[in-house]
């Protein structure tokens, strides 16, 4: 508005100070100064802390302590409860360490996509995803144990093992031979080994990861692509690429709370602004809109007319479809579901020989595994569609045998079952 004496713009009299006052007003509130590299350093250290105390340190404190008498695991009690102080200490760690991360991750998020986790429910899952997580301290400690309880259980259950495995059809002798000299401690200790040496690559590619990472993509950018990437307060935007990275090494981590944050932003960052000038534009993609309602074009050739960056959104569903078949498949099938067939087994094998409890040590363990397995399965069908119902499909069955094992363990007369053979009657 002129003044009428200079012709200068003068000042609206509004409440709010006028168009121009108010929008100075919600730029200012909805651009905040974010260290993205300071933040990214931050999350990857609490993943990395966490990550070497639990897939590095915790397994050096378990087989150091089967070398101290006071602290080997014993048929009769299991684990030492003495232990228990050192899990703790490890999940007030977790607890400290998930904080950091949850806490830098979120500084990484603008304003709008902070409303928009807080609507789709993502905040509101972090304190039971983090419960999910301290379940997962637990149950690897437990699974840490089991070879050195199994070994110590050798002699009573070994002979059992043996027969169980002749009386299966076809390849059960093949089996028996091999696995008379391999016993039940040292397979357990070799399928737990392959899963704890998958979880250590894992954590040396966490530790090889920096925060450069964090603007890698946005540095290999041409000069257009860099015009067109999206800033927010000057600073280069996260692809969902590099939050489905983040989502990897928080796995790792064992922080399900963060990952689901960074899993969700790598998921909304699929939709990336594409002018596409050489197509026509918005014009462009109007025309191609009614020409495909009219049959002058396919609806799969409209869809490189819509003004989105097409290859930004297939290398994030690539990374998003990659992380869940390694979660499923990695973590839940590896690392949970033979590990609870496993102990399973061994709680018929070893029916009569454990102490009380040892036994509810062992079933509070095979119970963890569970609830991992069930969360894990049901997160990642919707996210997988066909893919994730057929991995959910083999974890589940695993774990339905596992548990017909053990409910069978309390009918069978010698608490031995087979899907093959149903109850093994043992001859004396």
């Amino acid at each position: 508005r002129h003044d009428g004496v200079s012709g200068q713009l003068s000042p609206s009299r509004g409440k709010a100070g006028g168009p121009f006052r108010r929008s100075s007003v919600r730029e200012d509130a909805s651009c905040e100064p974010v260290d993205r590299r300071s933040e990214m350093v931050t999350a990857m250290e609490s993943f990395q802390s966490h990550a070497m105390l639990v897939w590095a340190l915790m397994p050096i404190f378990v087989f150091a302590q089967f070398f101290v008498p006071q602290l080997r695991p014993t048929p009769e009690s299991g684990f030492p409860n003495a232990s228990l102080v050192v899990v703790g200490l490890v999940i007030v760690h977790h607890m400290v360490a998930e904080d950091r991360a949850w806490t830098a991750v979120k500084k990484l998020l603008t304003r709008p996509e902070a409303v928009v986790m807080h609507q789709i429910g993502v905040l509101r899952k972090r304190r039971r995803l983090l419960l999910l997580g301290i379940i997962e301290d637990l149950d690897i400690y437990t699974d840490l144990n089991f070879p050195f309880i199994a070994y110590a259980c050798d002699e009573a259950i070994h002979g059992r093992f043996m027969k169980s495995w002749e009386l299966v059809p076809l390849f059960g002798q093949a089996f028996a031979y091999v696995l008379r000299h391999l016993r039940f401690w040292g397979l357990s200790a070799i399928l737990f080994g392959l899963a704890l040496l998958g979880a250590l690559v894992a954590v040396t590619r966490l530790s090889m990861t920096r925060e450069a990472d964090a603007i890698a993509s946005y540095k290999s950018l041409s000069a257009n692509e860099k015009a067109e990437q999206s800033y927010h307060c000057g600073t280069p935007r996260l692809s969902g690429e590099q939050f489905f990275t983040m989502a990897r090494c928080a796995e790792t981590a064992l922080m399900p709370s963060v990952a689901e944050l960074c899993e969700e932003m790598g998921a909304q960052r699929r939709w990336v602004y594409d002018a596409k000038t050489k197509t026509g534009g918005a014009l462009g993609a109007a025309k191609a809109r009614s020409d495909a309602v009219f049959g002058k074009n396919t609806y799969e050739d409209l869809e490189r007319f819509e003004l989105q960056n097409l290859e930004e959104r297939d290398r994030v569903e690539d990374a998003q479809w990659a992380f869940y078949v390694m979660l499923l498949f990695g973590r839940t099938l590896v690392c949970n579901s033979v590990q609870l067939l496993l102990q399973a087994s061994f709680f018929a094998f070893s029916f009569d020989y454990l102490g009380e409890e040892a036994t509810n040590k062992l079933l509070v363990g095979m119970l963890l595994s569970c609830i991992q397995i069930c969360v894990r399965c049901v997160n990642a069908v919707s996210k997988l569609g066909l893919l994730g119902v057929g991995l959910s499909a083999v974890n589940i069955a695993m774990l339905l045998w596992a548990a017909a094992k053990v409910y069978f363990a309390y009918k069978c007369e010698d608490h031995l079952w087979g899907i093959s053979t149903g109850c093994v009657r043992l001859q004396s």
